[in-house]
């Protein structure tokens, strides 16, 4: 898959495949297959106290996802011009930093 970013700016954060099972990816038949059960954004309107327990519950629930996972991201920014590549099974998480465009292209799986 590929992402160029055409207006603004985004943070990504890739892994390599061979964390893909750490991220608890939804089955096969699930309709949101391919993406992470794992949401490693937290609602900035949580007040402390609530952020800390839904971290906790979440570390309970994929505790590989923090044991391995978190230390491990590959942290790049895109702006205008650039494109970032990541091979099948790479997770990938984006966060635009402004207003921005981007395109993507998904290459289908072999199987």
């Amino acid at each position: 898959s590929f992402l160029a970013q055409v207006r603004g700016t985004k943070k990504m954060f890739l892994w390599q495949a061979n964390k893909l099972h750490d991220f608890y990816p939804y089955p096969r038949e699930h309709p949101m297959y391919r993406r992470s059960q794992v949401n490693p954004q937290l609602p900035s309107c949580m007040e402390e106290e609530s952020r800390s327990e839904l971290i906790h519950n979440m570390q309970e629930r994929f505790p590989r996802f923090f044991s391995s996972v978190v230390e491990e991201a590959v942290e790049v920014v895109i702006e205008p011009g650039d494109a970032v590549f990541f091979p099948a099974y790479w997770f990938h998480y984006t966060e635009s930093r402004d207003f921005s465009i981007s395109l993507g292209y998904r290459y289908l799986d072999a199987e």
